[in-house]
């Protein structure tokens, strides 16, 4: 299944209240108290991937580094919403949902729409054999996703030599979330180079049971499989910020401001280990 949503280009006052409306969102998420307008940008922890035929031209190799800043921001931004929204609850880290909401009502302003897009298996096969087999089919469908999902590739790689050996009731599990950057470069036909800079996340879900069914005259294996990949694509708005300087300034105050917010509770929680750890005995 999947969906795609398109934002149409926006005028300077149409941006300013997207902004606004992207900032009241985040605001409820992120900020306990007025932000200073002079901190600095802070990188955020991100993996990206460059696909290039040919190498790029110097220029564009530039305005990459810079919106790798940029974008490097925006997903530190998303990243510590989502991980406001869940709180204490470890379970809720890993709904995707969580994760999309502060692209789709946060990042909007700077975002041209985003893909989402959610490939689900669910089925019961009996024998060893059609187990393997319909594994393989869930195999290939995380290896057309490339690189970002190797481990969960080679995860399922594995479960084939684990369905061969067990001969008992077993149950198994994978879980995995990501949130990155996207740099696009590749050259058309006619020379020219194209450049899609994205903030893409990834989901996956995936549960293995094995039960041994016995009969009067012999026994089989069971096998269900419970799988799921979520991928969830949002380009960033390359032409604007290429063209419109007051859309990349806005863009800078943005990330300053919530990066701010991310740095005030990163100090508020080693504030409370170390103040909590006050006046205790050292062990000896």
């Amino acid at each position: 299944m999947s969906n795609s949503i398109v934002t149409p280009e926006l005028t300077v006052a149409e941006r300013k209240l997207a902004i606004a409306n992207a900032s009241n969102y985040l605001d409820a998420l992120l900020l306990d108290d007025e932000y200073d307008p002079n901190i600095a940008d802070s990188d955020g922890l991100v993996s990206y991937i460059n696909a290039t035929t040919n190498p790029p031209p110097p220029e564009l190799v530039e305005e990459r580094k810079e919106v790798a800043r940029v974008l490097e921001g925006l997903t530190g931004i998303v990243a510590a919403g989502a991980l406001a929204a869940a709180g204490g609850d470890q379970a809720a880290k890993h709904q995707p949902d969580l994760w999309k909401a502060p692209v789709m009502y946060g990042l909007a302003p700077f975002t041209s729409g985003y893909l989402s897009e959610v490939t689900t298996y669910k089925r019961t096969v009996v024998g060893v054999e059609v187990a393997v087999q319909f594994l393989n089919i869930l195999l290939d469908a995380v290896a057309s996703q490339g690189a970002a999902l190797a481990s969960f590739a080679k995860f399922l790689a594995g479960q084939g030599q684990t369905i061969r050996m067990n001969g008992s009731n077993t149950q198994e599990g994978y879980k995995y979330a990501c949130i990155g950057m996207v740099h696009e470069l590749f050259q058309v036909e006619n020379g020219e180079w194209i450049y899609t800079p994205k903030i893409r996340m990834y989901f996956t879900h995936f549960t293995r049971k094995t039960f041994v069914v016995s009969t009067s005259c012999s026994s089989y294996q069971k096998v269900s499989f419970d799988f799921m990949i979520d991928k969830f694509v949002a380009p960033f708005k390359i032409e604007t910020w290429r063209k419109d300087e007051t859309f990349r300034q806005e863009v800078d105050s943005f990330i300053k401001r919530y990066t701010k917010a991310q740095i005030d509770r990163s100090k508020n929680y080693f504030d409370d280990i170390f103040q909590s750890a006050k006046g205790k005995p050292v062990a000896g």
